[in-house]
């Protein structure tokens, strides 16, 4: 039986540095501090529009003051999606605010989706992205042996490689598997996590099949500040990480380096252990993340992050199951860069944005008994996109149109001893185009469409309609989405190998997906609580199926369930946030699919106390 992993907190400190006196004096004063209250963190990853750069100014917050007063943009819309719940509780520090209960998230849409964010997670103490998420509507997290262990998200029963990850809006996802090793990210610098489910192509292309998991790190703020932190825990856990960052409204900077180990334990039966060995592993990472506002409508974005994992592991026994003892070890490397480009024009109602991204994956896999699989992949992504934004007040509406031309360039390489060494190239070029409107203040309808050229397979065109409506003074919120996907083979299963055991299949066909959902948001006890309730049903054609050599699988493959989210006030400053997902996931032969549980669910409960200096929060998965 595994002992309970227990951590310490050694110290945490912020030095402020020198350069706070380059910063504005407004930056240094010490602002009044908001209530302490319980909204919903709007999804903003389910569309394609591109922010404006100069935002109004916010008036700065006063205890007097209800919650939706911080949101400028279309107040009375956001009061009638999400009730503000004012506590009549003491003011709380910055950490304090309950409004990251991680249950239900709005958006100008009826796209289902649930937002994590900085400071949830550091009220659970989490220390991996993967656990941040763990048992929300609709994901299922699995990993394979130690913490160093390959990590998978499936999100309402789709594969691993169903579900498309960004990073700062760069693409995180390996041109070689297709999948994003959660292993490899851990959540100290993550500023908000985006659970975004349901096919999603019609907006961000091939991948998106089961969902999108969007995520956006933290940003430099305020003075020049130094923080240290250091941790020690059981299995050998140490935690060491380093953090400098600083802002203001023409420029911002923030850069981390973080080294996680862990000596971890032999997975191995007892009775199976040759070796005795303990399946270790190492983590580090750089982030950087800047901007500067090169005109007052004009800005430039910069993210570079780098993560080296090194990970002891157990060979897999594919005869008669389970892991062998052996001193087989895993090392990956990752690498992504990208740089965003904004400029506003027409006072605003016209957002262009052009971004060039680049992302590399390298995976060394020493196998003790078939030697070392190496594989090696890049992704290299140009796209421009348009905004505009305009009103008809003829017909109560507010419109945002987008457009989006994109390019993207991917290679492979197999540098195993037994593979060719030869790098295979596909490009492919894509064009997208968003409508939203809102009829007045209360409802929201979208539609969305792509379409995808590779070169090397049939072009593929998806899209997406959603809508939501806000029935004034009832408190129900009716929402549903459709839409369909597409999914590239992966280079790995086109051009991999794994002698004994795999045989690469250069003549895949994508695989095709389409789905629904809808579901009804109920906010009762005059804010105090809502509940939301959603069925889901999706199919997947030409699956990508095979043990030891892919195919695409004839017939249908299923997946539909139920996801249930609430979060309710249960008393003063203390609320409860629930959630449960039912999930059945078959193949086309009518089994059900490994490694989706039918069963999830997730409840925590958080409180602030002491006038709002401290906070506790107990959650189970």
């Amino acid at each position: 039986m595994r002992k309970p992993h227990i951590v310490a907190i050694i110290g945490a400190t912020a030095l402020p540095l020198a350069l706070t006196g380059a910063l504005p004096a407004a930056a240094q004063q010490p602002t009044q501090l908001p209530t302490v209250a319980v909204t919903t963190p709007k999804a903003e990853a389910t569309t394609l529009e591109r922010k404006p750069v100069a935002q109004p100014a916010a008036p700065a917050p006063q205890a007097a003051q209800p919650a939706a007063k911080s949101a400028p943009k279309a107040q009375p819309k956001a009061a009638a999606a999400a009730p503000a719940l004012a506590v009549a509780e003491p003011a709380a520090t910055d950490g304090g605010d309950l409004s990251r209960s991680p249950a239900i998230a709005t958006s100008d849409n009826g796209t289902s989706a649930t937002v994590v964010t900085a400071r949830e997670i550091e009220r659970q103490q989490i220390r991996s992205t993967a656990d941040a998420i763990r048992s929300l509507p609709g994901v299922a997290v699995s990993r394979s042996g130690n913490a160093g262990g390959v990590t998978q998200v499936r999100l309402r029963g789709a594969e691993g490689n169903h579900t498309l990850v960004l990073i700062d809006g760069i693409q995180a996802n390996a041109t070689t598997d297709g999948e994003f090793d959660f292993a490899n990210l851990p959540a100290e610098d993550i500023e908000r996590i985006e659970v975004i489910r349901g096919p999603m192509s019609g907006l961000y292309g091939s991948g998106a099949v089961g969902g999108v998991i969007a995520i956006t790190t933290k940003k430099g703020r305020g003075p020049a500040t130094l923080t240290l932190k250091g941790e020690v825990g059981s299995f050998g856990t140490r935690d060491v990480s380093v953090r400098a960052q600083g802002g203001n409204d023409t420029a911002h900077l923030s850069a981390s380096v973080h080294g996680r180990r862990v000596d971890g334990f032999n997975i191995t039966e007892p009775s199976a252990s040759l070796t005795g060995e303990k399946d270790e592993a190492r983590i580090s990472s750089f982030a950087l993340r800047g901007g500067v506002k090169l005109a007052p409508t004009v800005s430039l974005d910069v993210t570079a992050r780098h993560t080296d994992k090194r990970a002891a592991r157990d060979a897999d026994d594919f005869i008669v199951g389970g892991a062998i003892d052996d001193l087989s070890t895993l090392r990956t490397k990752t690498t992504m860069l990208g740089g965003a480009l904004k400029a506003d024009t027409l006072d605003g109602k016209l957002t262009h944005e052009a971004r060039l991204d680049h992302s590399s994956t390298s995976v060394a896999d020493k196998d003790e008994l078939y030697g070392l699989f190496f594989n090696e992949g890049s992704r290299l992504t140009a796209s421009y996109a348009v905004t505009a934004r305009l009103d008809t007040p003829a017909i109560w509406g507010r419109h945002v149109v987008t457009g989006l031309v994109q390019t993207e360039a991917e290679d492979f390489t197999p540098l195993s001893d037994f593979t060719d060494g030869v790098t295979r190239n596909r490009k492919r070029l894509s064009a997208a185009g968003e409508w939203r409107v809102t009829f007045a203040n209360q409802l929201d309808v979208s539609a969305a469409a792509r379409h995808d050229a590779p070169d090397v397979f049939d072009p593929a065109t998806t899209g997406r309609v959603s809508a939501a409506w806000r029935i004034p003074g009832t408190g129900l919120r009716p929402h549903a989405s459709v839409g369909t996907a597409v999914k590239l083979p992966s280079m790995f299963e086109l051009f991999g190998a794994y002698p004994a055991f795999f045989t690469p299949n250069p003549n895949l066909k994508p695989e095709r997906s389409r789905g629904f959902d809808a579901g009804l948001e109920v906010t009762m006890l005059d804010g105090k609580a809502v509940v939301d309730v959603t069925y889901f049903s999706a199919v997947v054609e030409d699956k990508i199926t095979g043990l030891f050599a892919p195919i695409n699988a004839a017939g249908e493959s299923t997946r539909q369930g139920v996801e249930t989210a609430a979060r309710v006030i249960v008393a003063p400053g203390m609320t409860l946030g629930l959630a449960y997902t039912y999930t059945d996931a078959r193949d086309p032969n009518g089994a059900r699919e490994v490694r989706r549980p039918p069963h999830s669910g997730r409840i925590d409960l958080a409180s602030i106390f002491a006038a709002g200096k401290g906070t506790w929060n107990i959650a189970a998965a």
